[in-house]
This record gives structure tokens, sequence and C-alpha cells, in this order.
């Protein structure tokens, strides 16, 4: 967000129309640590989140998400990369789809994209284990239904 400031977006799947957003979260992916405070009151889940700071939720799971981007040589921005490839792989969605729309996106620049990807999830399959497996229910984007962004609270 160029505004600076609090940025938050929801994210459903579902097998049916989904006709309005949820209030209530199953996963929660923080890249900042005032975020969870924003919506702590609405998770149901667990939360994803950058290990440099630290959550108090007893659903976590702590990520080296400035260690992986650093050590790639990206920008902090990058995060939401290695972040997303962990929510896919702990909910059960190949990763390839998300290397794979990385590469059409950005060509022969989603090379270090894809490889923070690859070392967030092995990661992350070395640490936990998966928690669900959300089935491929066809269409163009099969893991993708529906993005509503919230409004901005500051």
């Amino acid at each position: 967000m160029i505004r600076g400031g609090h940025n938050a977006s929801v994210v459903r799947f579902s097998d049916r129309k989904i006709h309005s957003h949820c209030y209530r979260y199953d996963a929660l992916i923080c890249l900042r640590d005032y975020v969870f405070d924003y919506h702590r009151d609405r998770l149901d889940g667990f939360v994803i989140y950058d290990s440099d700071f630290d959550i108090n939720f007893d659903r976590t799971i702590p990520v080296p998400l400035t260690e992986f981007v650093k050590e790639v040589g990206l920008l902090k921005v990058y995060r939401n990369v290695a972040a997303l490839s962990v929510f896919f792989y702990l909910v059960g969605v190949d990763t390839e789809l998300l290397h794979k729309k990385l590469a059409e996106k950005f060509s022969e620049k989603a090379e270090d994209e894809i490889e923070l990807s690859k070392m967030a999830c092995k990661y992350v399959s070395k640490n936990y284990n998966p928690i669900t497996k959300i089935p491929k229910i066809g269409g163009k984007n099969p893991f993708i239904r529906e993005v509503r962004r919230l409004p901005s609270n500051g």
C-alpha cells in the first residue's frame, strides 16, 4: 500500500458461489506485529507470522520470513510470497500453482520469488504437518475464488 498504514485482504475458498465475506478467519498472515492486534478477535484458526516478532496466541506458525528474504537477496516486501507459500503448504494446496503464476506474471524475474517460496515450504514441511487439504475444484483459479479488500484501520 503506497500511502502506508494497515492493509488486509480476506480470501475465501468454496466449491459453491460466495455471496459475502465472513467476519471470522480460519487463518491470518501477519507481516507486522501490530496487525495481529487488529484481527485477534476475528481469528478462529491459526496465525502465520514473521518470527522477527512475537505473537501471544496458542495456534501460531512462526516462520523466519525476513531471514529467508535476506538470504535470497530480495526486499522485505517479498515476505508475502514466503508467507503465502507457507499457507499453501499448510492447507494442502500445491505450491507449484503459485510458482506457475509467479513465472507467468514475472517471467525470468520470478526465479528469486520461486526460490524464496521453496525455502519457506522446506522450512514449514520440516517443522509442521499440513492442517488440511483443500481439494482442487476446477476452473482457471482452482484455489482462489474471491478476494475482498477490508477497510483501513488507521
